[in-house]
């Protein structure tokens, strides 16, 4: 069948294009948690809160080109322009290199002035030297964008996501070390960025050499302006939800609030990563079903998606709910002890997106645009409105309600015009009945063995990690909820690890089986 053969694709092609993303995820999850037990908790919120206006400067900065120019290159390419290449990318890096030095000079000078408004007097040293890593994370974004044109991405894993992740944690143990505390950290980031970009820039001199002449063109630069605008705008709006709890915490609160609420975001924003790595084949197969109208197929492939991404997801967001307080205490530090409601609230509202499967990507790939920026819309304002009502009563807490609600508010409504415009939807029975089963043990593994858990019994922990992930990988099994793309996915898995296929193969008899004898029965 095409979903199958789809779905062997997604799989194969999600596991290798995350091996680099993956990477830099953890140790990026790494170096965070060294730097949330190494500051206090007030440095902690001051360098979230600052982090967020550095995350808009360079967005701001780069026009949306890292997006825009390979898409214009690749169209050059393909009128045979080859020659204006150089252009797009010569006139791309002067453009974002101005803006972003305007941006970095502008954040330096005002600091004074933005940590009196703010009323936190330790943004000024914060805000001073982060603004020193705007002109390279730019850089770093339009180099990707260039590599993308030539159909490269291996300087964006090696570089921007290896190398300067890397050296970050690598500088991050020797002020571990030191003690050289929120003055310590600031540095190592700016350090970290200027050196993988100093990397990224010789070897981009090296590569790019021999394939493009550089230059600056002014009608390459209105069109590449007015072509890469909107998709700044697109990717501006599609962040704003993720940096309001932060912003409105750092405004209406204290930064000791702001750190509260970061340091479990950190931990809740890995349980999406399965979705997202399997998201990567999944938008150019699903539009080439849509294209070809294999509406079945594509049904099929959203199902199958979905279950294993979730399936995947369930052992962790069963031991950030079960068992919250050992997590945050050996992640975090016993001075976090109380976020473990906050980590439970965030662990909801980022897995409901993963419930409900690639929603958003499926209609773009039928080209509906317009429901997905409508969501993303609808998520923004809610997010600012929850956390508005909730942050002056509940702190951390309020913002972790307002950010998770709004999320599931915006996903819920992409999965209803999904459904009402192509009646595609996960909720089958063979994806809902293991999940009940699911549910139905989890709680009682809970009730009879998560409440009397000790916090300084690791190997109690690792049995209840351990049991959980047997439960949920078992569960899809026991109530018989695998179809032929489920098995022959398995069968795939276990040849590639294993030079064999005797489970897959025991574990699709046993479902024969017991379906025959329903049958006979019936």
């Amino acid at each position: 069948m095409k979903a199958e053969r789809s779905f062997k694709k997604i799989a194969k092609g999600g596991a290798i294009f995350s091996m680099g993303t993956f990477t830099a995820t953890f140790i990026q999850f790494i170096s965070g948690i060294i730097v949330i037990r190494l500051l206090e908790r007030a440095e902690y919120g001051l360098l979230s809160f600052g982090s967020i206006f550095i995350s808009i400067l360079t967005l701001l900065s780069t026009f949306g080109f890292n997006t825009g120019v390979p898409r214009l290159m690749a169209q050059f390419n393909k009128q045979d322009k080859f020659a204006l290449s150089g252009g797009v990318a010569g006139t791309a890096l002067l453009l974002s290199a101005g803006m972003s030095l305007l941006c970095a000079i502008g954040l330096y000078t005002s600091a004074t002035y933005m940590a009196i408004l703010f009323k936190k007097p330790g943004l000024e040293i914060v805000f001073k030297v982060m603004a020193l890593t705007v002109p390279a994370s730019v850089m770093m974004q339009i180099l990707t964008g260039i590599f993308r044109g030539t159909e490269d991405v291996m300087p964006k894993v090696l570089f921007q996501d290896i190398a300067g992740n890397l050296a970050r944690i690598l500088l991050l143990l020797l002020i571990m070390a030191i003690g050289l505390g929120l003055k310590g950290v600031l540095w190592v980031n700016v350090t970290a960025v200027w050196i993988a970009f100093g990397m990224y820039l010789i070897y981009a001199c090296i590569k790019l050499k021999a394939r493009m002449r550089f230059n600056i063109n002014s009608s390459i630069a209105k069109k590449l302006l007015l072509f890469s605008l909107p998709l700044l705008g697109v990717a501006f709006t599609g962040n704003l939800m993720g940096w309001t709890g932060t912003m409105l915490l750092g405004s209406l609160k204290s930064s000791v609030e702001v750190g509260i609420y970061n340091a479990p975001l950190r931990i809740a924003k890995i349980i999406p990563l399965p979705l997202l790595a399997m998201i990567f084949l999944y938008l150019p197969t699903a539009t080439r079903l849509t294209e070809q109208q294999y509406t079945n197929d594509l049904k099929e492939l959203y199902e199958s998606t979905t279950k294993w991404a979730f399936f995947i997801t369930l052992p962790l967001l069963l031991c950030f709910l079960i068992d919250a307080e050992f997590i945050v205490n050996l992640l975090l530090g016993a001075k976090y002890h109380d976020v473990a409601n906050i980590l439970r609230v965030l662990a909801i509202g980022f897995s409901f997106h993963t419930f409900l499967g690639p929603n958003g990507m499926t209609l773009i790939a039928y080209g509906d645009t317009r429901n997905v920026f409508i969501g993303t819309i609808i998520a923004f304002f809610f997010s600012v409105a929850f956390c508005i009502i909730l942050i002056p009563r509940y702190g951390a807490f309020g913002a972790a309600i307002g950010t998770a609600g709004a999320k599931m508010l915006s996903n819920l409504y992409i999965s209803i015009m999904l459904f009402i415009k192509f009646d595609i939807h996960p909720l089958s029975k063979k994806y809902l009945r293991p999940l009940l089963f699911i549910g139905a043990t989890g709680f009682m593994v809970y009730y009879f063995f998560g409440r009397h858990l000790l916090n300084n019994a690791y190997i109690q922990h690792i049995l209840l990690f351990l049991l959980i992930a047997f439960i949920v990988l078992s569960a899809p099994i026991l109530c018989r909820s695998l179809n032929e793309s489920d098995m022959s996915l398995l069968k795939a898995i276990e040849r590639r690890m294993l030079k064999t296929s005797v489970f897959s193969d025991r574990i699709n008899l046993w479902i024969n089986v017991k379906l025959n004898r329903a049958k006979n029965n019936g």
